[in-house]
């Protein structure tokens, strides 16, 4: 991998980082900007890992075929797919529920599952990262490696990512069935 992408990913997944912990600390409007704003981003450096992935592949199979190549795709971008879909139904959930989430309308325990999901996230990130920083490392003449990580991190980012979707659903499940607006309606009726 090219030294001046690696930079690029860890520059994202940095920022994302900062702005996750921004919205840990914070409420209401902030806290909702610094958590879409870090899930876009950190969107935006799998895709451009994808991006480097595919261009290997096609540089390295320039004809296979179909199946060949449908092989070689999941298998190397799978774990990839997986966290962008988890980072897109997160996205979302929170985005659908913009209002609830800034007003506060929503019950203590979409705060507990949502950090839940985003250290699950930044887990599997760390992952990746920690991956690509040996591949990095080890192979800097060699751009055309395309197994960014090991079949055991693939398998972790896999598990991981099936407990942050179960934490996924269930954030989607307290933000559509149990959001509440406290006493405010009742203290408008008085």
């Amino acid at each position: 991998m090219n030294f001046v992408y690696y930079n690029i990913y860890f520059a994202f997944i940095l920022v994302s980082v900062i702005l996750f912990i921004i919205g840990f600390f914070t409420t209401g409007q902030n806290s909702f900007s610094a958590f879409v704003t870090g899930f876009s981003i950190i969107a935006l450096a799998i895709i451009l890992i994808l991006v480097q992935i595919f261009i290997i592949i096609f540089k390295n199979n320039p004809n296979p075929d179909f199946y060949t190549f449908i092989k070689i795709v999941l298998n190397n971008t799978g774990p990839f797919i997986v966290l962008l879909s988890i980072i897109g139904f997160l996205l979302f959930i929170i985005i659908s529920n913009k209002d609830k989430i800034i007003n506060n309308n929503v019950s203590s325990d979409f705060y507990i599952f949502n950090n839940i999901s985003i250290i699950l996230l930044l887990v599997q990130i760390y992952i990746v990262y920690s991956n690509i920083k040996e591949i990095n490392a080890n192979n800097t003449n060699n751009t055309n490696n395309i197994n960014y990580l090991t079949k055991l991190s693939k398998y972790l980012i896999y598990l991981i990512g099936l407990l942050n979707f179960i934490s996924s659903i269930i954030l989607f499940v307290i933000l559509k069935y149990y959001t509440t607006d406290g006493f405010t309606t009742l203290q408008h009726s008085l």
